[in-house]
């Protein structure tokens, strides 16, 4: 009886907190967007005011989800209040009434001491309904309101000047590719710049960017762009309100926003904080190299190892690890400048390039004395700017002084254990991970780089230059060997099966959002991954076998199959690939290489949706059901519709409208075109 009761009580403050969360969200997102079109005015002041209120918004519907949370807490307060006042007092109706639903649990109470794990999960249901409402009507809200502002922004920026951009992300361009297109030019908000850039340099934090967009994009508008690259060189032409410092004509240094970037284009945004002047004794190029990799050397080695530059301070010993890459080359030149040793490791074809840049000692890292990290003097290090991959606390350890301490500028999950167990310990060596996003107090690190580079101190050494026309290629260079973010043709030995594998020549390959996700995951695991960890995309493959490992019973060379291959590894772009033989079968001769390779994942995966979830037997013996197939024109969709109907089934199918036709003749007994919006009583097409 009591859990009766309790799932009616509960079934109406789910229904009452939905129906107040989605009147408060959604009245605030319209009310909001109206405010916006209201506001919506022409000439720089409109933009300005549009561009404040798409920033505030979302702080706006936070916020708002924060009194949400209090009004439904006091609403739970309030009732158990009620129910209490109800036993106390007695005078009226509605109180006698409430005062019996106490009586009744309360002579109930035997019975639900018995019922306390049906009870328990009446409550979980209850909560997790109410925060599942809550978050749907959240991001309809906020949904609504990005959507809306982004077409608003949009037309108001019509008829502005277009300009040349590599987009990088999913919206535009494909997932790890950038694509070349024209987007209108933007225009200064308080305390900005328009710069016309004239030169633009690449660094592994524009990956990141990127992986943080990813992770962002749920809370960011569809077509959200990034364009990649932060530091950059060139002229301003337009400044924002409030800005005091720069005019146009002005020729400066700039690290742009890193979320949004802009580099890749023919004009950037930067905040008047993250901007200082460029004399005309420092070249472009020299410049655009600066921000990010000489700020984060000039951080490590003043601020964390308490270097002092002017050779004021002590004598220390330091290593510097990937010394020839962006940031190592910079902190191999600062640490010179203070009263300092240095120790360098980098590859063979670089030893003598660090070795001019100021290195006491050059180690090449490919060599047993390089993986140790040992100084050839025997010198033990007060610190290490570690600028590479992972490497364990075991191997820095022993090469650290008395109170040594590893300055980690590339932190995975080891290196951050390591630092909390260093922290909790008190131990006098120490790993500190270095973790920074650019602020205002970095103009006035920036401003220094720049003078020692006009003085003739420090030089930044150039890989290569590209116009804007290859950037795509030079980003993929950037990235190379770092993080995955674009595919590279490039020539790797065949692989070898191993026991219970066979190696296939592949015939046909095709692809899935599955790929993607697999990427997303070496992404997560990269940092326990070996440093040039491979990924070929795709995994749906059909081929001829060329070659089987130990175990192998089922297969032999020459054998036609289809096959499914390590979804962490993948291996379908590619001439050959490695397949267990348990995630293989024979290909018939009446199936084509390209229909077979269409079949593994999406066909397996409709296949398990209709027989193991919605229990349907495909040779008609069991029961009639009714079937809805969404995305029907899709990979899953279009095998699902076929086995649909292999079954006892009435299928519906969704597609789009080019598609409709199609999907009618795998099957369907009703199409619907998922743009429309249709009354029941309206027929679908047949």
């Amino acid at each position: 009886m009591a859990v009766i009761l309790l799932k009616l009580i509960f079934s109406i403050i789910t229904t009452f907190s939905n129906v107040i969360t989605w009147l408060i969200f959604t009245g605030t997102a319209k009310v909001l967007v109206q405010a916006i079109q209201v506001l919506k005015v022409p000439g720089e002041g409109g933009q300005r005011v549009l561009e404040q209120v798409r920033n505030v918004t979302k702080t706006c519907l936070d916020y708002l989800m924060e009194l949400i949370i209090a009004a439904i807490s006091t609403l739970f307060s309030s009732l158990f209040d009620l129910l209490k006042e109800g036993v106390l007092n007695s005078s009226s109706g509605l109180v006698a009434a409430l005062t019996g639903l106490v009586e009744i649990l309360k002579t109930s109470l035997s019975n639900v001491v018995e019922d306390i794990p049906k009870v328990l999960d009446v409550f979980i249901e209850m909560v997790g309904k109410i925060v599942g409402d809550f978050l749907n009507n959240c991001n309809d809200a906020i949904g609504y309101v990005r959507e809306n502002v982004l077409t608003i922004i949009l037309l108001n920026m019509a008829g502005k000047k277009l300009m040349q951009a590599f987009v990088y992300g999913r919206s535009v361009g494909g997932v790890v590719g950038l694509k070349h297109v024209e987007i209108p030019v933007p225009s200064p908000s308080k305390g900005e710049v328009l710069i016309k850039l004239e030169a633009t340099s690449l660094n592994p934090l524009d990956y990141k960017a990127y992986m943080l967009k990813v992770l962002l994009r749920p809370f960011l508008a569809r077509n959200f762009p990034l364009i990649p690259a932060t530091d950059v060189a060139g002229e301003v032409v337009e400044v924002g309100y409030g800005v005091k410092n720069f005019k146009p004509g002005d020729k400066v240094v700039a690290i742009l926003s890193l979320l949004v970037g802009g580099g890749l284009s023919e004009y950037g945004i930067a905040k008047e904080i993250l901007t200082v002047s460029r004399p005309p004794q420092v070249s472009l190029a020299e410049a655009a190299g600066l921000p990010i990799a000489g700020i984060t050397a000039h951080m490590a080695l003043t601020q964390f190892a308490h270097l002092k530059l002017d050779k004021t301070g002590p004598h220390k010993n330091i290593l510097i690890t990937n010394a020839s890459g962006g940031v190592g080359h910079y902190a191999v030149q600062l640490a010179k400048l203070g009263n300092a040793h240095v120790t360098a490791t980098c590859g063979a074809r670089n030893l003598n390039l660090v070795k001019n840049l100021g290195a006491d000692e050059v180690l090449d890292y490919k060599t047993s004395e390089g993986a140790t990290l040992k100084s050839p003097s025997g010198k033990k290090y007060d610190a290490v700017v570690h600028c590479g991959p992972p490497i364990a606390w075991s191997v820095f350890e022993p090469n650290l002084s008395e109170d040594g301490m590893v300055i980690d500028l590339t932190p995975g999950p080891s290196s951050m254990w390591t630092f909390l167990v260093k922290k909790i310990t008190f131990s006098k060596k120490k790993l500190l991970p270095l973790i920074w996003y650019p602020k205002g107090s970095n103009h006035q690190t920036l401003e220094h780089l720049v003078e020692l580079v006009k003085d003739g101190k420090l030089k930044t050494i150039i890989d290569s230059k590209c116009p804007l026309s290859e950037a795509g290629e030079a980003w993929g260079k950037s990235i190379d060997g770092h993080a995955t973010g674009k595919i590279i043709h490039v020539e790797i030995p065949v692989p070898s099966p191993s026991k219970g594998e066979v190696l296939i020549k592949l015939e046909a390959t095709s692809l899935n959002p599955l790929d993607y996700k697999a990427y997303m995951l070496i992404v997560f695991l990269r940092p326990f991954l070996a440093r040039n960890f491979p990924l070929i995309p795709a995994t749906d493959v059909a081929g001829e076998v060329v070659e089987v490992g130990y175990g192998v019973k089922n297969f032999k060379p020459g054998d036609k199959v289809v096959a499914i291959l390590s979804l962490l590894v993948g291996g379908g772009l590619s001439e050959y690939g490695i397949a267990k033989e348990i995630l293989m079968v024979s290909r018939p001769p009446q199936v084509s290489p390209v229909e077979a390779a269409g079949l593994p994942i999406a066909g397996i995966t409709a296949h398990m949706a209709l027989i193991q979830s919605a229990h349907l037997k495909l040779d008609k013996t069991g029961p009639h059901k009714n079937i809805l197939i969404t995305n029907a024109s899709e990979g899953v969709g279009h095998c699902a519709v076929q086995l649909a109907k292999l079954g006892n089934a009435h299928v519906t199918a969704t597609c789009g409208a080019r598609n409709l036709n199609l999907v009618k003749n795998l099957g369907m007994d009703e199409v619907i075109d998922y743009k429309t919006q249709r009354s029941d009583s309206q027929e679908p097409l047949r």
